[in-house]
Order: C-alpha cells, then structure tokens, then sequence
C-alpha cells in the first residue's frame, strides 16, 4: 500500500471517528468500509489495517485499525492458513512488539483488541505452522503478570466463537495446562482477598477463571483447595467480597450437585462470620444449596437473623431489610415450584412448607415491631435524614407482606388485627398504626380472599376505638386508619346490614376530622364511601358531613384537590338527602364565593369552572339539580367565550362538554338554544372542542332532528371559509357513517339535509391533496378519503348527492390516486374503482379526452411501489372495463 492511499485511509477513518462528522456521512464511510471488507482480499485488508496500527499519534485511528484486523483474521483464518501463512506469522511479531512497547502507554482498548489478534493468530497456526504456539505466546508475556493473564483471558474468550478446523486440537493444547493456569488464577484471586486495596487483577482474574472453568470443568479440586485457604481470611472490603461471592457464583452454575454447594456454604459462612451481608449473599446462597434441607435451615436461620435485628432501623441498626431480597426470592421460587412441580429434592413439599410457615411467622412479628413510628424518647433521636429513611424502610418492610400471607394465610390478617387490638387497649398507638398500616397496604391485593368471620374481626377492631390519640401520634394514627377503610369500602358497604359498618365507619371519619391535617385522606375516603351509601345510613352523620365539607371547600388554603373532593361529597350527600334545596342553594352561592389562596382573579374563575365541572360529573343523570347549575354556568362563561383561545376558555367548554353529558334526553329539549349558541360564539376559536360537542349533539338530538341539521347548516357555510382542518373532516365523516340515513336524509330534515351532505362532499374534495404535495396532512386526507367513500355508500338513496359526485367524478378520479400513504390507498382502492363502475356503466358519460386509455392504471402502479400488491380485481377491471372502450 502506496504513502498516498495509506494517507487517504487515515483521512478516512479520522473523519469516520470524528464526533463533528455529520450522521450521514457516518453511515456513508460505514457503508464504503462494509463494502471494502466484502470485495477486497483478506491479505490486502491486512495490509490496509496494519498500516493503521502504526498511527500512534492518532488513537482513534488505530482503535479502529485493531477492531478490523481482529475481525478480518477472524472471518478468513482459514483461508489466511493455506494461503498467507507466512504473512500470519510476519504480522504476529509486529503486533506482539507493538503490543509490549505501546503496553500502559495506550487505551485499554486497544491493547484488548491486539491481544484478541495474537490469540485468534495461536489458534489459527496450531499445530501445523505453529507447533506449540499457545505455549509460546503465554511464554512471551510472562513477566508481565497483566499482560500474561489477559492473553490467558483472550485464548479461553476467543475460543468459545472459534470454528477453525483445528478446534479439537486447541481446546486440547488448552486443557494440556489447565491445572497451572487454574492455580496460577486462584493465587491472584486469594492475593485479592488478602490485600486491602484488592490486587489489580482480581476482576480479570476473575471472569478470566470463569470462562476458563465452564470450558475445562473438572477443576473442583483446585477450588476445594482455594477455599479451604480462607478458613481464618479477614474480610476486609468490598473488593475481597466480590472476589468471594464471584467464585461462588462461578461455583453455583456447576453441574457437580454434591461438591458444589458445600463449598458455597463455606464460603457463604466466611462472609458471614466477617459479618458482611447483603442480599446478593443471601440470594446466592439460596440458589446455592436446594438439595441440602440442614445447610437451607442454616441459611434461613441467618437469614432471619439479618431481618430481626434488634433496635431502631437508622437509630440502632441498619442492616434488618438486606435480607428482605432474599426473603422475597425464597417465596416467589416456592410458590412457583409447588405451582408447576412436586419438590421431590426436599423431604416433602409438606415439611418445607411447615418450616417456612415458622419463619415468616417470625418475620411477621419483628415487622409489625419494626415499622412502628419510635416512642417519644426516641423521636428526639430521628434527624430529618434519618427519618426520611425510616420512611423508605417502612415501604420496604411492607414488601414482604404477600410473602407472609402466602405462607401464613388469613391467620397473618388475624394477627396483624389482635396487634392492633392489644396495643390500642394498651395505649401504644404507634404499634398500633404500625399494624394497621401493613394491614392496609395488604387488604387490597387479599380482599376477596378474607372470609366473613376475618373482616367481622376487622370490624370489631374498629368499635374499640373510642377516641384517637392526641398530637403528631393521633394525625399519623388517623391518615392510616382512613387509608385502610378506604380499600375496605366495598366490604363496609357490603356487611352494613349485619354489623352497621357504615355507620362505624362515618363514625371513626368525623372523629379524624378534628385532626386539620387528615383533610386529603378523609376527603379521599368519603369520596369513595359517600356514593355507595343509601340514604338511612348517611342520616346520623349527614349533617357533620355537610359542615366539614363546606369548610374543606371554603377553605383556600387547601389544595384544589381536596377542595373539589369536598365539592364532590357534598353534591352525593345532596342526591341522597330528601331535603336537598336548602344545601343546594348554599352550595351555589359558595361555588359564587370560592376564592383561591393568592386571591388571583384568573385563579379565582378558573377554579370556579373546576367546580361547575366537578357539579357536572358528579350529578350525572339527576335532573332536579343539574339544571339550575346548567344556567348559571352558562351565564358565567358567556363573557369568557367571547374573547380570544385561552387555556380558561378551553376549561370553559370542557365544562360545557361535562354538562351536556350530564342532562338526559328529556332535559335536553329546553337547553338545545343555549348550546347552539355556545357553538355560535366559539366555532372559530376552540374548533376541536366544537367539533366534540357537534358529535354529541348528534348522538342525543332525539327529536330535534330538522332544527339540528338547519342549524350544522349554518355552520357548515360559516365554516366554508375557514382553513382546512381534521377534526372538522373527522366530525363530517362520522356524522354521515353513524347519522345520515336516520338524520339527515330523514323526511323532515329536507332539503336542508342533502344540502349538507353536498357541502359535505364539498369540503372532501377541497381537503384532498394533489398528489406530490409536500403540505399534505395525512391524518385530514384519510378523513377526507373516507368520508367520500361514506357519500358514495348514499348516492343510491339521494340523488342531488349523485348528481354532485357525477359532476366532480374527473377530479375525483385523479384525486383518489394520491399516494399520500400507500398502505391505506390499497385498501381503498377496490372500494374506490367499484363505486366508480356505478357511473362508467353510463353510455352518456365520456372521459376519452380528459383520461386515456391506460392513465387509471399507470396512475396505480405508480402510486403503489410493489405492482404485485395490487388487488387482482383492480387490475382486471381497469385492463377490461367498460372505460377501455371509451
């Protein structure tokens, strides 16, 4: 390779490897190197990249030059060995110079990459034009500890992707010496454990020894050896334990089912006795040792241990959930093998089953200990970090509670409820939040699991709480008391009758409400309780439910959230009070007076309409109050829509949307005006939103049919002038495909309706595109196209609407082979050239002069790329059809 053509590969590769190269260009060079590796000769290629490989001022370069000559050598080996022996053994010596010089002095990368080479080189010569060239080559760089075990690493890596012919008589030159190399590796990794820092080439010793072991095997011995050397090793750091749990993990994917796990435990129990656990220990553990019921005992026993540990977590301890991983593994494993399987390796499903039953029984009670908030004493002790992490520990905790119901059934909802009841009786709230708090984080995922006798018990531990405790105890008490009737509601609604829960359970709400703070939490459970209630077991509480409610409202230093949740539960406390006209006034002029915290004017209306929304969705079909809120709303925001778009007057007609929703078919007919007149003062801004309210209108327009379609009328001539748009075609198309033949085609509704479907078709034909218009918008094009499908579906029935289309067909023709999306035109296609059929079975019409002969099908082949997808009965009738003839 000549100066020049060296000089132009450089220029190449650098700009290839440049960051300011545009992504383009990238895959441009890309695609020229793929296609210079394909076409050129391995040996030139060889020559190419090792001229790259002397660019030591240009790393990148040189990077790139190793990465190609590794793979090249490694596709062509074969061909290389018969061929350019002599040039294998030449560039061997080059590379290995180049590698000792450049060693350290340059990126780890490249040095990989040149190791890669030599060893793919080794193999590829051994044994017919190299002897004992893996022997040489591991000889060569022994006084370099680094680079021997990374050419040790690259022979055992390389040769699990290496198919050369000679590949038995590698793996034997391997195994020829696996016994040294294994010790030698042993001996760097037990360097690691001992030394502080950890020796250097631990982590590669490491993976180097893994590879080395799945591919040799039989190497148990020497690891008996390296384990019984670290019977009084000190765990130092955390590098000495990822040495030891990495030839743990090494061990526990070995098929020897007797050795294995034994030498695993003992490894497990020197990290044990250097009292360093983790779950990563304890999962290995787990997997390690299946077969061996006494070693898995011993092991959950220290398992156990870890999690109930004694103290306060962040106080006194902070080990007791690095076991919970495990923990949760242990179960999830179970479940699924008594699942899919019979345990044959325990002694019997039954007798595991029973032992783990004990051991989350254990860990049940030290959780309901653990997460509890500390007594006063303690709470002195908790910094802000530390509290923020016994928080997190209590979320942690509470992952275990499926494991503990798994294996303890209902009796764990039995005994998280007598904790409670014994230290609510004892006065010890903070045990019994604790118990009530895992109860409510399980109870849902349980509930239709607990039979009746279970949530009676529940109940009964709700009458025992005569009064709530004082202070932070008593808030935190209380939040967790409502969440948990607030996952029980459908059962304290269920069960009213038998044991008068719903009662108890308003009960136990108004007594929280004296704690300010619990706002978010009750609002949140009356939310959801006050709708399912019937109107007698509301009558005791109605009146303080009312009151509490139309504080939270007025109140503007609540969040909005709450407030309208208040909203909400005073408009269902309204729809099941028989005396409902007294509150309902009050409630409006409320809504009236409602402010916001900062007293911000735009704040103020916009909450307002929020409330007017929340009335709307709340009230539903309750026609005695809707319609009074209605009419005020719509006074309201008459102002508002007067004015530009504006993200308040969006909210406005999404309250408008609500409202319509809301009325039913009989209330409709004396509110049809106000609604026409909305859309009259906002069709020009808030289209979209129009457009949703039209389709409304149209599904419950009962018998106003001939005055809906006067008045889309209207509009649609207003419209007519105005910018092409989507959801406008959308509204058109979906008025003719659910509403032409029962509305607008109805007897009352003409003439008015087949002019509306004429500018229907109108406004269809405009919003097509011409083909190769890059302005297109594909979503409005595909409205368009079907909504003139849906026209043709009623030329039958309406003859102004054939007469129209037959007047337009040539531009129709034209437009309707717009490629703007080949995958959707042929679909339409056939649909189309059938409905065109209609009109060329005509003897008077004559397109010769406006469409040659073949124009139609050249038009399809050209608008779809692959001719052979063309519906066969397209193609047919355009090559036979009557229009042949013309």
């Amino acid at each position: 390779m000549n100066g020049e053509m060296c000089r132009e590969l450089l220029d190449l590769v650098c700009e290839f490897q440049s960051p300011h190269t545009s992504h383009i260009r990238v895959m441009q060079l890309d695609q020229l190197f793929s296609e210079y590796a394909k076409d050129t000769p391995p040996s030139e290629q060889i020559q190419a990249y090792s001229t790259l490989l002397q660019q030591k001022e240009h790393p990148s370069a040189k990077l790139f030059g190793a990465l190609r000559l590794h793979k090249c050598i490694a596709s062509h080996h074969t061909l290389l060995v018969e061929n350019a022996s002599e040039m294998l053994r030449s560039l061997y010596d080059f590379v290995a110079a180049d590698l000792k010089t450049c060693h350290g002095k340059q990126s780890k990368a490249i040095s990989e990459s040149e190791m890669s080479i030599i060893a793919i080189i080794g193999m590829a010569t051994c044994p017919d034009l190299w002897e004992e060239s893996i022997d040489d080559i591991l000889k060569a760089f022994e006084d370099d500890e680094t680079m021997r075990i990374g050419m040790l690493y690259q022979f055992v890596s390389q040769y699990l992707d290496y198919a050369g012919p000679n590949r038995a008589e590698v793996k034997k030159r391997l195994l020829h010496y696996r016994e040294d190399c294994a010790l030698q590796l042993l001996n760097y990794l037990h360097m690691g454990i001992l030394t502080e820092s950890g020796c250097d080439l631990s982590k590669q010793c490491l993976e180097c020894f893994e590879i080395f072991f799945n591919l040799t095997g039989h190497l148990l011995l020497e690891l008996s050896q390296f384990v019984s050397r670290l019977e009084n090793v000190v765990v130092k750091d955390e590098n000495s334990m990822t040495i030891l749990l990495g030839v743990a993990e090494i061990l526990s994917t070995a098929d020897d089912m007797v050795c294995c796990p034994n030498l695993v435990m003992k490894i497990m129990r020197v990290l044990e006795n250097n009292v360093i656990k983790s779950a990563r220990v304890i999962l290995l553990a787990s997997n390690s040792c299946p077969d061996d019921f006494v070693a898995f005992t011993h092991f959950m026993e220290w398992a156990l241990n870890i999690a109930t540990t004694p103290g306060i977590y962040a106080i006194n301890e902070d080990i007791s959930d690095m076991a919970d991983n495990c923990l949760l593994f242990i179960h999830e494993e179970y479940s699924t093998l008594c699942e899919s399987t019979s345990i044959a390796s325990f002694d019997s499903q039954k007798k595991i089953k029973h032992y783990l039953a004990e051991i989350y029984a254990r860990l049940a009670v030290s959780i309901s200990e653990k997460t509890a908030y500390p007594s006063q004493d303690y709470e002195a002790k908790f910094s802000l970090e530390s509290f923020e992490q016994f928080e997190k520990y209590r979320e942690q905790r509470s992952l275990l509670l499926d494991a503990c119901y798994w294996f303890m059934g209902e009796s764990f909802v039995s005994f998280l409820n007598d904790q409670f009841m014994k230290h609510a009786n004892e006065g010890n709230w903070n045990r019994a939040e604790a118990s009530y708090y895992l109860l409510g984080i399980l109870f849902p995922r349980i509930d239709d699991a607990l039979s009746k006798s279970t949530i009676e018990a529940i109940f009964c531990g709700f009458s025992r709480i005569a009064q709530l405790p004082d202070g932070k105890t008593g808030l935190v008490f209380s939040n967790t008391l409502l969440a948990l009737m607030y996952e029980m509601v459908d059962d304290i609604c269920e069960y009213d009758e038998q044991y008068n829960s719903v009662r108890l359970a308003l009960n136990l709400g108004v007594m929280t409400s004296r704690h300010g703070t619990v706002r978010s939490e009750l609002t949140r459970f009356l939310a959801r309780m006050v709708p399912r209630c019937t109107p007698n077991s509301l009558q005791q509480h109605a009146e303080a439910l009312f009151g509490y409610c139309f504080d939270i409202y007025k109140n503007d230093n609540s969040t909005e959230h709450v407030r309208l949740q208040a909203l909400q539960i005073i408009v269902n406390l309204l729809i099941r009070s028989e005396r409902h006209t007294e509150p309902f006034v009050t409630l409006l002029n409320v809504i009236r007076e409602a402010t916001s915290a900062d007293h911000d004017a735009e704040r103020q209306f916009a909450f307002k309409l929020h409330s007017y929304c929340r009335v709307f969705e709340t009230l539903g079909k309750q026609d005695r109050l809707i319609v009074p809120v209605i009419s005020e709303y719509f006074e309201i925001i008459a102002s508002l829509l007067h004015g530009p778009r504006s993200k308040m007057s969006d909210e406005a007609l999404e309250g408008v949307i609500a409202a319509f929703r809301a009325l039913t078919e009989k209330e409709l007919t004396g509110h049809y005006e106000s609604f026409y007149q909305i859309i009259d003062l906002t069709m020009k801004n808030h289209f979209d939103q129009v457009c949703r309210l039209i389709e409304f209108i149209f599904m419950k327009c009962g018998n106003e049919h001939a005055n809906l379609v006067h008045r889309m009328l209207l509009w649609v001539r207003t419209w007519a002038t105005l910018p092409k748009d989507e959801n406008l075609a959308e509204l058109f198309y979906k008025t003719i495909r659910k509403h032409a033949r029962p509305i607008l085609l109805a007897p009352e509704s003409q003439p008015d309706g087949s002019e509306l479907l004429v500018h229907f078709f109108d406004y269809f034909l405009q919003t097509l595109y011409p083909p190769h218009d890059s302005s297109r918008n594909v979503r409005l094009n595909k409205a368009s196209h079907r909504g003139i499908l849906s026209c043709f579906e009623l030329i039958e029935t309406n003859a102004v609407l054939y007469d129209k289309i037959r007047t337009n067909l040539p531009t129709l023709i034209e437009l309707s082979l717009n490629p703007f999306d080949t995958r959707f035109f042929r679909d339409v296609t056939t649909q189309y050239f059938q409905l065109f059929l209609r009109y060329f079975k005509e003897p008077t019409i004559n397109y010769v002069e406006q469409i040659p002969g073949d124009w139609m099908l050249k038009s399809v082949c050209r608008c779809t790329p692959d001719p052979k997808k063309i519906n066969t009965a397209v193609v047919q009738w355009l090559l036979k059809g009557p229009h042949r003839h013309m």
